[in-house]
């Protein structure tokens, strides 16, 4: 069975000289029961029998031989995990369960990273790009380390008081975002995660949704110089998301410098001149975020 796969394996030499590592990145973070199988092969068969999960949801074959390489990227190619020759991390899209088992899950954050996939092919970026979607704000796929992330939030829009209410403490809001004040619900934007809790215990009447969609985060690392990727929007729609994704591996495919990492590239044009690219790729037409 073949699958379509836009994140190919990398080829990483090891210190020891004969030996290689083989990088994969799951289709949108998953692997289907045939390629786990097959990447179980090809670690049994070619490597030590062992698989290494990396903090990125990377999956590393050690230990092959270079005699057993071609053997071991045709293995792959057939499972749909293209092998590539360069030791640049390629574009890469990771995703969290989402909506068909977190209940957690505001978004369909698989859906997402498909759509990502199938436009970042098209874009070359220079340093290579790994783009993490959540689907709710407790960001599992940890969209704050990526160099793109995108986070599934709700914000509610307050009509009246949770089912529940503070009488019998069967509604608290987990980021205390939710008060009363003399028996009457109060919503403290502030304090708000947006994770739609409130919305879910309201489902009699009570709060609303008012905006539904993805917070943009941009800039993440981890690494030598770890840091959390800087809020770029609020509440985008999947095409929005994806415009934007499209817009900022633009960027540094004409602008990157050769393996140089997005959250360098911000450092060295300014965040403002990223702004202006998104704004120039938004959907509706808008300048700026």
């Amino acid at each position: 069975m073949h699958h379509r796969n836009t994140n190919p394996a990398v080829c990483l030499g090891e210190r020891r000289g004969d030996r290689y590592t083989l990088r994969v990145w799951p289709p949108h973070g998953a692997l289907t029961s045939d390629q786990a199988e097959m990447l179980g092969r090809v670690a049994r068969d070619c490597g030590e029998g062992e698989i290494r999960l990396t903090m990125h949801g990377a999956l590393e074959v050690t230990g092959v031989a270079a005699t057993d390489l071609p053997a071991a990227t045709l293995e792959l190619s057939v499972a749909g995990l293209a092998a590539a020759t360069s030791s640049t991390d390629p574009t890469q899209v990771t995703a969290c369960s989402g909506a068909e088992s977190c209940p957690n899950a505001v978004a369909d954050a698989a859906r997402l990273a498909m759509q990502l996939e199938r436009q970042l092919a098209q874009a070359r970026p220079s340093g290579g790009l790994h783009v993490a979607v959540s689907a709710c704000p407790n960001g599992c796929s940890m969209p704050r380390l990526a160099d793109v992330g995108f986070a599934g939030a709700v914000m509610p829009k307050p009509l009246g008081g949770p089912a529940g209410g503070e009488a019998d403490g069967a509604f608290a809001c987990p980021d205390g975002a939710v008060v009363w004040e003399e028996g009457r619900p109060l919503w403290l934007v502030e304090r708000c995660g947006f994770c739609g809790r409130c919305v879910d215990r309201c489902e009699t009447g009570g709060w609303g949704i008012a905006r539904l969609g993805y917070m943009a985060y941009v800039g993440g690392s981890l690494g030598r110089r770890p840091r959390l990727g800087l809020p770029l929007a609020e509440f985008l729609s999947e095409d929005e998301a994806v415009q934007m994704a499209y817009g900022i591996a633009s960027l540094m495919a004409e602008m990157g410098r050769p393996g140089e990492p997005l959250w360098a590239l911000i450092e060295r044009v300014g965040l403002d001149c990223l702004r202006k690219r998104v704004g120039q790729t938004d959907p509706h037409g808008e300048e700026g975020v």
